[in-house]
């Protein structure tokens, strides 16, 4: 086993080696301790290394309990990818010390409110960890969001609006399509949006910038509490009698078995964020609304 072990992080190590070859390696690297591969492990998380190394990279870190694991992923914040942010989000979540980090993080401004959706938000702030509800309390006290009909009112000019069909899909690549499948693109962890063009920009505006206000069941987000301590927060899709797969942003699916399972509890929340419209100005909703509503499907 350490002769495996060595060979592991020899290969983990060589960047001219395949990808695929090097996440297995870490994945084998999982089974060792953080002391022995931590500091590697957190080191792969750069922009010169493919996703998908450092997708295995923090999905391995996750299985440690080291205090270090937590200030290394907020410092990193700013050089990750949406898609390694994502990922980040879930290990920073799992955990109570790791949420207080996040919260500091949060907090201090390395990690913007508006990447929390409003399922994560709830998760904090009803913690089962009293410090991580105090400090959740605190920090996101102070960054509400306005009322959702407030801001479904202040963008509804942009339904008047003629629409730039290139720069909408931009956006939607940018701010739908890890969560949303379109013209064949995206992931389908929300609803298909071809499905739902047939209601018009008025109503899709509303589902847009107003997420809650109408969830189906399907699309509710779920906490799943670990017997382990950790937590997973996503949709709850293929269920058996012996395990049930948490869906997340990005097509991350993971199987868990009811026998590690402590507890579930629906958040009645959709995994969709409030507060899309950050950043955004009249004419580039009206791009994003007529690039869904005219998109063609695959």
């Amino acid at each position: 086993m350490a002769a495996m072990m060595t060979l592991a992080q020899e290969v983990v190590a060589n960047a001219q080696a395949d990808p695929k070859q090097r996440v297995q390696a870490i994945q084998l690297l999982g089974e060792t301790s953080f002391d022995r591969v931590g500091a590697k492990l957190l080191s792969l998380l750069n922009l010169d290394e493919p996703e998908a190394v450092q997708l295995a990279a923090l999905s391995t870190v996750a299985k440690f309990s080291s205090p270090k694991i937590a200030p290394d992923l907020t410092n990193r914040w700013a050089t990750m990818t949406p898609r390694v942010r994502a990922e980040a989000l879930n290990v920073l979540l799992a955990r109570p010390q790791r949420a207080l980090v996040l919260l500091d993080a949060v907090q201090k401004k390395i990690v913007g409110r508006a990447e929390l959706t409003t399922a994560q938000i709830k998760f904090l702030n009803g913690s089962r960890d009293k410090n991580v509800r105090i400090e959740a309390h605190k920090v996101l006290a102070g960054l509400n969001i306005a009322k959702r009909q407030d801001v479904v009112n202040q963008f509804n000019a942009a339904l008047n609006l003629k629409g730039d069909t290139m720069h909408g899909k931009k956006l939607y690549e940018d701010r739908c399509s890890s969560c949303h499948r379109l013209g064949g693109e995206g992931h389908a962890l929300g609803p298909d949006l071809v499905t739902v063009q047939a209601t018009g920009k008025e109503k899709l505006l509303g589902n847009i910038l107003d997420p809650n206000r109408e969830v189906a069941p399907q699309f509710q987000a779920y906490e799943v509490e670990l017997k382990d301590g950790d937590s997973l927060i996503g949709l709850v899709g293929n269920e058996t009698a012996s395990s049930i797969t948490v869906r997340q942003a990005f097509g991350k699916e993971e199987v868990v078995p009811r026998s590690n399972i402590a507890r579930i509890r629906n958040q009645n929340q959709s995994l969709m964020p409030e507060g899309l419209e950050a950043g955004l100005k009249q004419q580039d909703v009206a791009d994003l609304l007529e690039y869904v509503s005219t998109a063609k499907g695959n």
